[in-house]
């Protein structure tokens, strides 16, 4: 069977990420699946909760801001991070890039830097781990680690485009016929689509250091008590 067309505008490039998306959410509307309607909705449109970010879009940075420490002001330079779990600074450093592709790929082309400000309670639990006055900072990340997402984005929408072909057929029409399947077909493609777009929800920092986000905070708050009992 020859490939469709918006296969191959995607492999050979004429057509950009962004179009090729909008294109797919035509045909991957009849699917019924919430995942792949969640997935091409985001990446179109930009993640609203980080909580939502899949791996690929959580990028490493550095800790750049402003302490005092011995009497020395410290403007815009790396924050130490001596006494801090490793953990805790590993969750830090994430930065979430939850833009849409059309603005990712407007800020590459721009070569913009992305950067997330640090939370008072963050700057406050690291003041006091590190023996320094922090009153800002933010982890910043630059284009070279943003420029990685695009391309993973278009493989997990090839990856997608080449199965619903296979099970549908060609897809010029932009337009599949669900009625050609079963209720327990259409089940099986929709959990086959989730692993296409979700295969580990751990974040992956480093060597093979795995944690969780949503322990970062927990795990600052806690310090922070122990902090003021000790």
């Amino acid at each position: 069977m020859a490939k469709s067309q918006i296969i191959k505008d995607l492999a050979n490039g004429t057509v950009d990420l962004h179009t090729s998306l909008k294109r797919a959410k035509v045909i991957f509307q009849e699917i019924g699946s919430e995942d792949l309607s969640r997935w091409i909705r985001n990446e179109l449109e930009g993640y609203k909760d980080k909580e939502d970010v899949p791996e690929y879009r959580k990028v490493r940075g550095s800790l750049v801001g402003c302490y005092i420490a011995g009497g020395v002001k410290c403007e815009n330079v790396a924050i130490p991070t001596n006494n801090v779990d490793d953990d805790v600074v590993n969750g830090l450093l994430v930065n979430y890039a939850k833009q849409s592709v059309f603005t990712l790929q407007h800020a590459i082309a721009e070569n913009h830097s992305f950067e997330r400000p640090l939370v008072d309670y963050e700057c406050k639990y690291l003041s006091q781990k590190t023996g320094c006055y922090i009153y800002k900072a933010s982890v910043q990340t630059d284009n070279s680690s943003i420029v990685d997402i695009l391309p993973q984005v278009e493989s997990i929408l090839m990856e997608l485009l080449c199965y619903i072909e296979k099970q549908f057929g060609n897809l010029d029409d932009l337009d599949i016929d669900i009625d050609s399947k079963s209720e327990r077909e259409m089940k099986e493609i929709a959990d086959h689509i989730c692993v296409i777009i979700y295969n580990d929800q751990s974040i992956t920092i480093g060597d093979k250091n795995k944690i969780k986000d949503s322990t970062i905070a927990s795990e600052i708050s806690d310090g922070l008590k122990k902090i003021r009992k000790d």
